[in-house]
C-alpha cells in the first residue's frame, strides 16, 4: 500500500452514505454491474419498505424508507447489493 505500490484498492464492498434531508446508502455491485456479471437470468432483486425504530417512537408516518436486495441465485441467494 505504500512506496509506490500497483496495487489498486477495490471499492466494491466498501459502503457508501450521503447524509442529507434524503439519506442515501449502498454496498456493493450496482444492479447493472450485477446483471452484467451473473446475466439478468442470474440475480434475484428483493424491494422492501419499512419504517425504522427512530421514527416509530415519535409516529413519524410520513418517513418510509425503501431496501433494495441484489442476490445471485446460483451461490444461495447471496447478497451482492444492499440500496
Amino acid at each position: 500500500m505504500y512506496k509506490e505500490s500497483s496495487v489498486l484498492t477495490d471499492y466494491v464492498n466498501v459502503p457508501t452514505t450521503v447524509f442529507t434531508p434524503l439519506e442515501y446508502g449502498c454496498v456493493g455491485l450496482s444492479e447493472e454491474d450485477a446483471a452484467s456479471k451473473y446475466k439478468p437470468d442470474g440475480i434475484e432483486i428483493y424491494h422492501s419498505h419499512f419504517q425504522p425504530l427512530e421514527f416509530t417512537v415519535p409516529k413519524r408516518d410520513e418517513n418510509k424508507c425503501y431496501a433494495k436486495l441484489i442476490c445471485v441465485k446460483a451461490e444461495n441467494v447471496r447478497v451482492l447489493v444492499i440500496i
